[in-house]
């Protein structure tokens, strides 16, 4: 008995092929870089202090992976600051709980 094919091959997926939205007549549209602030350290080490402050721990974690993932990669990170690759990845996903050291380390490595 034959296989039976029962899907299409995968289109492939590039930013460069995404479609150009319109705006409504009137709607402003304004540039916004966002990659100077997320590659600056003392800025981001600013903005977590803040997000701890606030008790906001979705806001940190979403502001640091956006700064790991700017500046290079989670695995570098990691190493740079001294904690495992795996213990990042879960202290950074949603229902990851992350530990007060932990935390020091990542605002440390940042501030200096």
């Amino acid at each position: 008995m034959a296989k039976t094919a029962i899907s299409k091959k995968q289109k492939t997926y590039s930013l460069h092929n995404l479609p150009i939205g319109k705006l409504k007549k009137g709607v402003k549209n304004y540039i916004h870089k966002s990659t100077p602030l997320l590659k600056n350290p003392k800025k981001i080490a600013q903005v977590l202090v803040e997000c701890l402050l606030d008790g906001d721990v979705t806001s940190f974690k979403e502001v640091l992976s956006s700064h790991i993932y700017t500046v290079g990669n989670k695995k570098t990170f990691s190493k740079k600051i001294g904690i495992g690759r795996a213990t990042l990845y879960e202290a950074l996903s949603p229902s990851g709980n992350p530990s007060l050291e932990t935390i020091a380390k990542i605002v440390r490595s940042l501030a200096t």
